[in-house]
């Protein structure tokens, strides 16, 4: 059982509340992806320098180190900005199945945060505690938010005068 909220921060509509989550967060990935597009490219433009005996050496050229460690991120990035795209139509059209994805998304996303959190606790600082405390309630409460306006949505779609079956043992 999840709990239920009717209200986005308190103050306004679920949907309009989480349409404004949504294009704040579409514009900060437009800026993540112009990032990653300009370290991408940057680091092609890196002249490759041979060593000493003439050959090139490719296993610490620059370039390869960025575009081993940037394609993902900038992958990951369009990727989850295609499927915000996607379920903030699912949301103005109250589709529930357009919104289902960005909720495995934010899922495997407070996943991600806790391990990548709990790595930099053990090799770096445990002031990365209150980073994961933060960061963790913060997608916890968007997801508790989306998830509700997902099952708001999915009740609506349903035609009216519609019976729901549960299965239920006869007794005899």
């Amino acid at each position: 059982m999840m709990l239920k909220v009717s209200k986005c921060c308190f103050c306004c509509d679920l949907k309009y509340g989480f349409i404004t989550f949504t294009v704040i967060s579409l514009i900060c990935r437009v800026i993540a992806i112009t990032i990653y597009w300009g370290v991408a490219a940057a680091a092609s433009n890196i002249p490759v320098v041979p060593n000493q005996t003439g050959n090139i050496d490719m296993s610490f050229n620059t370039s390869v180190l960025y575009s081993v460690s940037v394609t993902p991120g900038l992958g990951y990035i369009l990727a989850t900005t295609v499927l915000l795209i996607i379920a903030l139509r699912g949301i103005i059209m109250e589709k529930s199945i357009l919104i289902f994805p960005y909720i495995v998304v934010l899922v495997l996303e407070i996943i991600a945060n806790t391990l990548l959190h709990f790595c930099l606790v053990a090799v770096v600082s445990a002031f990365f505690l209150i980073s994961l405390i933060i960061s963790d309630v913060a997608e916890a409460y968007i997801l508790l938010c989306l998830w509700n306006l997902y099952k708001e949505i999915t009740r609506r779609e349903r035609p009216t005068g519609s019976i729901d079956f549960t299965y239920e043992r006869a007794v005899v």
